[in-house]
């Protein structure tokens, strides 16, 4: 038996699809209710940079977006009539368990769900809790980041799933936190 790094792709190539990971049998997927929304988050991008004098924040959008990373990144790309995102602000760029609250702790995390209905209405909800569980980053921003996560929005809406998320340079933050 030997070691396999879990950031090494199989055939030494890359992540290049703006978000929508090949369907390995669900790498990305959720399951909850929101502010009655049930969000199906079928794309997962990151970024990781340095603020801050070179501390590490690792930002993650999960989402319903075909190519989420050009329509998180304004190049373009089309939020569609509908949507949902979930953007999650990570205080690091290492594997381990991040603590979600509603302000960004040190190796802690925040998270946020903007949406927008059918009919034009827009809203926030913020997470009061959670746990996001990070398997695998990069902080070269080159290979996949993976995960699950667990969100806590009030004592009835929870949002649950896993992610296998493509480096998206330029992605911009949840607007809340920090």
């Amino acid at each position: 038996m030997g070691y396999r790094n879990p950031l090494d792709f199989s055939d030494a190539g890359s992540d290049t699809d703006g978000g929508s990971l090949p369907d390995d049998g669900g790498a990305n997927f959720s399951q909850g209710m929101v502010d009655g929304r049930r969000p199906n988050l079928t794309a997962a991008i990151y970024f990781v940079e340095a603020v801050d004098g070179g501390q590490p924040r690792t930002l993650l959008t999960l989402g319903d977006i075909a190519d989420l990373c050009d329509a998180t990144r304004g190049d373009g790309g089309d939020l569609g009539p509908s949507w949902d995102l979930v953007g999650l602000r990570l205080a690091g760029d290492i594997p381990g368990t991040y603590l979600v609250a509603t302000a960004l702790a040190p190796a802690g995390a925040t998270a946020e769900l903007q949406y927008q209905s059918d009919a034009g209405g827009f809203g926030i909800a913020e997470a009061v809790s959670g746990a996001l569980e990070l398997d695998a980053i990069d902080p070269g921003n080159s290979q996949t980041a993976r995960g699950v996560y667990t969100l806590t929005f009030s004592a009835t809406e929870t949002l649950s799933g896993r992610f296998a998320a493509g480096p998206c340079t330029g992605i911009s933050p949840p607007a809340s936190g920090d």
